[in-house]
């Protein structure tokens, strides 16, 4: 299969290829979310923990944008991609959220909320060959899984190349005191990459360390047994962020 790159350890196929992956064609139409190689400048808006402001007609929900320089994973919704031939129109994009990829030459995983503003509308579709289309082939295979469709044999990609992911490439500025909170929460991310190979976005720590969490509290709050303390959904983002840098 020559049409697919890998980041952070995924495999990602371009469209046309991961039509032909599963025996059943349409079902790349159920995934939620589809991806583009987007290289280039871009300006990064980070939510903030907090809105700045003195009334909600004044809030800042954002911090002020950051240029950046990008080499990633775009992340954006599948529906009106699928939707616009449909309705005689194009489909380009210019907001996106970065899945995996590089931020001025550093791997990043910014929040889920955080987006990018590229500039430019970029068109795409099926056919487009200079801004490809891409699936994420663990998506493919949970449908194969969650609706018993089988994997077309002769589209069975190569194996991802490992790329050397650690501790140490997602928490790239720990706190320089000793910290029980972020010993404890860098221990999960551990077991999160372990389990997944690849690194996780707040959002995903998040909910792996929630899904573990026989604590009993409500769904906005985790409890870091090792730390011996709980911690709500804005301020595990927040160490998560100022740690991730």
């Amino acid at each position: 299969m020559g049409k697919e790159i890998v980041f952070n350890d995924e495999i990602f196929l371009q469209i046309d290829e991961a039509e032909g992956y599963l025996d059943e064609p349409s079902a790349v139409r159920q995934l939620d979310f589809l991806y583009v190689h987007y290289k280039g400048f871009a300006d990064y808006y980070r939510l903030l923990s907090e809105p700045t402001g003195n009334c909600l007609d004044e809030a800042e929900y954002y911090a002020e944008a950051e240029r950046v320089y990008l080499d990633g994973l775009g992340q954006f919704d599948s529906a009106p991609y699928w939707q616009a031939p449909y309705d005689g129109a194009d489909f380009v994009i210019r907001f996106i959220g970065l899945y995996r990829g590089l931020m001025n030459g550093r791997f990043c995983c910014i929040d889920d909320s955080s987006y990018f503003d590229t500039g430019i509308n970029t068109f795409l579709n099926s056919s487009c060959e200079d801004n490809p289309v891409y699936v994420k082939l663990s998506d493919l295979n949970e449908l194969a899984e969650k609706y018993g469709i089988n994997v077309n044999s002769r589209s069975r990609p190569s194996e991802a190349v490992n790329s050397d992911i650690s501790i140490d490439t997602l928490f790239t500025k720990p706190p320089t005191n000793h910290s029980d909170t972020f010993e404890a929460i860098k221990k999960e991310a551990i077991s999160y990459i372990e389990k997944n190979k690849s690194l996780p976005s707040s959002q995903q720590l998040w909910a792996f360390i929630k899904e573990n969490d026989t604590s009993g509290c409500s769904k906005n709050t985790i409890t870091i047994e090792d730390a011996g303390k709980t911690m709500d959904k804005d301020a595990f983002r927040s160490n998560y962020n100022r740690w991730a840098e």
